[in-house]
């Protein structure tokens, strides 16, 4: 995934096959989610894409075959009803689908480009399909800002049990600097789950658990997030170093 930073407007885009109609119409309307179906996903209620106009008016797509836009000044059908256009106002990636949207004037900006600049990387611990996020911005001094955030698996992974890296690489014109963290993170299947009418007939879920791995045994530990997909807070339970090193051993002599 890229995001830049364009001033008034945000750049996003994402590597994929690009949308399908049932996307379009998924994205068009409410409750027409297409990941009913899916353990690995939510989303199932079909408004996700809808919390955009929290800061933009106007918002561009182009993916695969479609380009077309929203209009939040035409009220509250101009953010379910596209209005196709023939040019996306912004340069695209080959195979990239490509999202713009125009920030509205009320939106402070300054606390937009913290968040950029703040950016979690723990986010792709629990985005399974998601393996990189390069940001690029100004920040409010003038600086050019590339952020990236990365991760990899190593490669001696069993089914349930993986050790995962994350990188957080800051590049301005006048620093630059490089974080690494290795987390050891752990799959459970919840199974029998109660009956939900909006995820047909899925009865099993995902749980990740991911712990910090320190570089030294007297690493203080730090407080992690807790994660519906995205962060919920921050909660700061101590986990035992010992114990961890001991369960590490035993999955990867």
């Amino acid at each position: 995934m890229r995001i830049a930073y364009l001033g008034d407007r945000l750049l996003v885009a994402y590597n994929e096959v690009g949308f399908l109609r049932t996307d379009v119409e998924s994205i068009c309307r409410i409750g027409r989610s297409t990941k009913t179906q899916s353990e690995k996903q939510i989303g199932e209620k079909g408004i996700g894409f809808k919390s955009v106009f929290k800061i933009a008016d106007i918002v561009f797509i182009s993916s695969g075959y479609y380009t077309f836009k929203f209009d939040r000044s035409e009220g509250n059908l101009g953010m379910v009803t596209p209005e196709w256009v023939d040019v996306f106002p912004a340069d695209v990636l080959s195979g990239y689908t490509s999202i713009l949207l125009y920030i509205r004037k009320d939106v402070d900006q300054s606390m937009l480009r913290q968040e950029m600049q703040e950016m979690d990387p723990r986010y792709l611990l629990f985005l399974k399909n998601l393996r990189a996020i390069q940001i690029g911005m100004t920040n409010s001094e003038g600086a050019d800002l590339d952020i990236t955030l990365t991760r990899t698996e190593n490669t001696k992974s069993i089914q349930s049990q993986w050790v995962s890296t994350l990188t957080y690489s800051y590049r301005r014109e006048d620093e630059e600097n490089l974080q690494k963290q290795r987390y050891f993170v752990s799959r459970h299947i919840a199974k029998d789950l109660p009956k939900e009418p909006k995820r047909g007939s899925r009865t099993t879920s995902y749980i990740f658990l991911a712990f910090p791995i320190p570089e030294a045994i007297d690493g203080k530990p730090k407080t992690q997030q807790v994660y519906a997909f995205l962060p919920i807070r921050d909660f700061g339970f101590t986990v035992r170093l010992s114990s961890l090193l001991f369960a590490f051993t035993l999955i990867f002599p």
